[in-house]
C-alpha cells in the first residue's frame, strides 16, 4: 500500500500496517474506506485502531485523530517532510461515507427551516474560512516529478474567494475525526448582497433505539453535480454496514428529491449491504458489498431498473467512477480502465498505488495518486494534459463548477476541519471559499457534494408552490408549480423583466416566467 507522509517519525512499537491506519485516521478516513484501501475487513481496521490506542496510551478515536508524533510538524500527519500547507483530507465516495437515498411514494417535506447569515461573522463566532492561507514556497532542492514525460507543476495556494452571487452549495455535514455517518445535507445560498441563506435539506427521520440500540442514520447517497436530483439511503432496520458487519436483517429505505431537496418521497427499500454510488442512464448505480471477506469485490446494478453493471475485468475491489453523462471509468489497485477493459491512461501507475478518479466533463477526468510522490493528472480522452505535484498542497475533489474549476474541500494552517475550497486547473491554485463555516451546523466535516450556479430561491410560499407561467402575467397559463425553498435557474441573470417578472428554468427543464416577489436572489 502507499506510504503516507510521516511514517518514519511514528513510534517503533507500531507495525507498518498500524502506521498506515494511524495516518488514515488522522486524515479523517472512514473505516470502510480504510478497509478497501488496505484490502482487509472493517473489523480488522477497528482491531488495528484499538491496538494503536493501547500502544499510544490514548482513550478514543477523537484523541487519535489529533495525536502528534513527538517533534512532528502539527500541520502534517506525524511528519516534517514538507512545509505546513493545506492538510490532506480524503473525500470518501458517497457509499463509503455511509450516507443514503430518497424518493418515492409518501411525500416527506424535510426542510427544517432557513437561517440567514450575513457575509461578516456574528460577534463572538469565529468563521474559520476567514483565516489566512499559508504561503506556498516550493522547495528548490526538491527533485522534479516526471509523469508521462511531463514535469509536474507544484500546486499552489492563493487568496480566499467566494462562490458567485446567486449560486448554491450543497454540503454533507457530520463529525470530524470519527467514523460516524453523514448527519445532514445543508444548502448554502449566496445572495446578491453577499449574505448567505442556509436551508437544511435532509436529515434522517429518527426512530427510538430498539432493544439492540440501533437508530436510523444516513447510510449513503447519490447527488447530481448540480443538486437537481438526490437519492439518499437511510438505515431503517438493524445495522447496515460492510462485509460481515451488517446484521442479516438490515435494510435501507431510499428517499428521492427531483427539485433540489425541497420535497422528498420514499423511493424503495434495499438490503443494508447496498450502497449508492451515483447516477447512470438506467437509474442510481448501487454497489452490493460482499457478505464475507473471502470475496474481494462488489456487485453493481442500477436501481430501480435492476440492470446489472459488470466491470470489464475481475480485479479485487474494482470500483466505478461515474462521469456527468453516466460514463464509467473502472478503478482498482494500480489501474484505471475504460469500459472495454483497456487502460484509460497513456502511462502506467505504480502497481501498489490506489488511484482516485474524478470526472470533469464527458471526455476529461482527474487522476490523483497519494503515495511517496503524490500527483494529480488531467486526462483528456486518455491523453495526459497537465500534471500537478500534490506534495505541497492537497485538495479534495468533488464537483466540477466550470471548464477548469473544481470545488471540494481543503484545510489551511491551524484549522482542525476541512472547509469548502476551489482549485483552478489552469494554474493549480487552491483557494478556500468564504462562508458561514465554523458555525453550526458547519462545525465538523463540511463536504461539498453539489454546486448550482445562476439560481434563485423560491420563498414566501410556505405550504404552497410558485407558478411558472408562459408569460409575465398572473393571467398567463401556469406551466408548472415549484415548491417552497426549491431552486430555479435565473435565465435572466438577475435582470427583472416586465412588471417584476423573471424568466426562469426549473430543475426539471421547464422554462417560463415567475413573479420576482417570490424569489430570493
Amino acid at each position: 500500500m502507499s506510504d503516507l507522509h510521516g511514517a518514519s517519525q511514528l513510534p517503533d512499537s507500531l507495525t507498518p500496517a498500524e502506521r498506515r491506519v494511524l495516518d488514515y485516521v488522522r486524515l479523517g478516513t472512514f473505516d470502510a474506506e480504510i478497509a478497501v484501501r488496505e484490502g482487509v475487513s472493517v473489523g480488522e481496521v477497528r482491531e488495528r485502531v484499538a491496538r494503536i490506542l493501547a500502544k499510544l496510551g490514548l482513550n478514543d478515536r477523537a484523541e487519535l485523530a489529533e495525536w502528534q508524533a513527538p517533534g512532528a510538524d502539527p500541520e502534517l500527519p506525524g511528519s516534517t517532510a514538507h512545509p505546513p500547507k493545506l492538510r490532506r483530507t480524503w473525500l470518501v465516495a458517497a457509499p463509503l461515507a455511509a450516507v443514503g437515498i430518497l424518493a418515492g411514494v409518501t411525500l416527506i417535506v424535510l426542510n427544517v427551516g432557513a437561517r440567514d447569515h450575513a457575509a461578516a461573522p456574528a460577534p463572538g463566532i469565529e468563521v474559520t474560512a476567514t483565516r489566512p492561507l499559508p504561503t506556498s514556497t516550493p522547495d528548490p532542492t526538491a527533485t522534479p516529478v516526471l509523469v508521462d514525460g511531463m514535469f509536474a507543476m507544484p500546486m499552489k495556494v492563493g487568496d480566499e474567494t467566494e462562490i458567485a452571487p446567486g449560486s448554491a452549495l450543497i454540503i454533507a455535514t457530520g463529525c470530524w475525526g470519527c467514523d460516524g455517518p453523514t448527519a445532514s445535507l445543508q444548502r448554502v445560498f449566496r445572495r446578491a448582497d453577499g449574505s448567505y441563506r442556509i436551508d437544511e435539506l435532509f436529515r434522517a427521520p429518527q426512530r427510538a433505539a430498539g432493544a439492540q440500540g440501533f437508530v436510523d442514520y444516513i447510510h449513503s447517497y447519490a447527488i447530481a453535480a448540480d443538486g437537481s436530483e438526490m437519492v439518499v439511503s437511510v438505515c431503517t432496520r438493524a445495522y447496515c454496514d460492510w462485509l460481515d458487519y451488517a446484521t442479516p436483517d438490515s435494510e435501507v429505505t431510499l428517499f428521492r428529491s427531483t427539485d433540489g431537496g425541497a420535497k422528498w418521497r420514499e423511493y424503495g427499500r434495499l438490503p443494508g449491504t447496498d450502497h449508492l454510488r451515483g447516477f447512470v442512464p438506467e437509474g442510481v448505480l448501487v454497489g452490493r458489498s460482499p457478505v464475507t471477506q473471502a470475496v474481494k469485490g462488489y456487485e453493481f446494478y442500477a436501481y430501480p431498473s435492476m440492470i446489472a453493471y459488470s466491470p470489464p475485468k475481475q480485479l479485487d475491489w474494482i470500483s466505478p467512477a461515474i462521469g456527468p453523462n453516466g460514463q464509467l471509468a473502472w478503478v482498482a489497485q494500480g489501474v484505471v480502465l475504460n469500459s472495454s477493459g483497456l487502460s484509460a491512461l497513456s502511462y502506467s501507475l505504480a502497481p501498489q498505488s490506489i488511484p482516485n478518479v474524478f470526472w470533469l466533463d464527458q471526455h476529461r477526468f482527474l487522476v490523483s495518486v497519494y503515495a511517496t510522490v503524490s500527483t494529480l493528472t488531467v486526462v483528456d480522452d486518455g491523453t495526459t494534459q497537465r500534471v500537478f505535484d500534490l506534495s505541497q498542497t492537497d485538495f479534495q475533489f468533488r464537483v466540477a463548477s466550470g471548464k477548469d474549476i473544481v470545488l471540494g474541500n481543503a484545510r489551511s494552517t491551524g484549522q482542525q476541519t476541512p472547509i469548502p475550497a476551489q482549485i483552478q486547473l489552469t494554474d493549480g491554485v487552491v483557494r478556500l471559499l468564504k462562508g458561514p463555516w465554523g458555525q453550526p451546523p458547519f462545525v465538523g466535516r463540511n463536504y461539498v457534494v453539489a454546486y448550482t450556479p445562476d439560481t434563485a430561491l423560491v420563498v414566501n410560499t410556505p405550504g404552497e408552490c410558485l407558478n411558472v407561467r408562459s408569460g409575465p402575467s398572473d393571467d398567463a397559463p401556469a406551466l408548472t408549480c415549484v415548491a417552497h425553498r426549491a431552486l430555479v435557474t435565473d435565465v435572466s441573470h438577475g435582470t427583472e423583466g416586465r412588471d417584476g417578472w423573471l424568466l426562469v428554468r426549473t430543475l426539471t427543464g421547464v422554462e417560463g416566467w415567475a413573479a420576482a416577489r417570490f424569489l430570493d436572489r
